[in-house]
C-alpha cells in the first residue's frame, strides 16, 4: 500500500529529511469524489525525532502545496487510544483555526480476530487560515 500511494499519489506524499536521514513521512491522497479533502493514510516520524514538531511541519507543508490548493478539509482515522496522533491533529486544527468532528468509521468487528480498536474518522476544517509555508530544506515531495 505504501508503494502504491507514493507512486499513484506522489503529489500528496512527502518525506522529511535531516542531514540526509529520513526522519518522517506523510502518505495521503485527495479522494476523487471529495476534491476538497485530503485523506491522511499515515504519518510517521522516526522515534528519535519525535516531539520536535516534525509531524505538524509536514502536515502544514502538505496543505500548502499546489496539489492541495482546493483542499478545505483534512481527514484521518485514529483509534481512541492513539494519543500522539490525536495531539498532532488537534495541534493542526488549532493552527488552522478549524473544528474537529469525530465519528466512528471502522468498528472493531471489521478487523481480523477483533484484535484492533475501532478507527474513528477525524474531519478537520474548514481549514481557516492558509499558512504561507515556504518549502523547507527538510521537507520534500516523495
Amino acid at each position: 500500500m505504501y508503494l502504491l500511494l507514493c507512486d499513484r499519489f506522489r503529489d500528496t506524499c512527502i518525506a522529511a529529511e535531516q542531514e540526509g536521514i529520513l526522519v518522517g513521512f506523510v502518505l495521503s491522497f485527495v479522494p476523487p469524489a471529495h476534491m476538497d479533502t485530503i485523506f491522511i493514510w499515515q504519518v510517521g516520524v522516526a522515534e528519535r525525532f519525535r516531539g520536535q514538531g516534525i509531524g505538524l511541519e509536514m502536515l502544514n507543508h502538505l496543505v500548502a502545496m499546489p496539489s492541495c490548493a482546493s483542499v478545505k478539509f483534512l481527514e484521518a482515522t485514529v483509534t481512541l487510544t492513539n494519543a500522539p496522533s490525536r495531539a498532532l491533529f488537534a495541534a493542526f486544527a488549532r493552527q488552522h483555526e478549524a473544528a474537529i468532528v469525530q465519528s466512528e468509521r471502522y468498528g472493531r468487528e471489521l478487523f481480523p480476530n477483533g484484535n484492533h480498536e475501532a478507527e474513528h474518522l477525524l474531519r478537520i476544517g474548514p481549514i481557516g487560515s492558509r499558512m504561507n509555508i515556504a518549502k523547507g530544506d527538510n521537507v520534500a515531495g516523495i
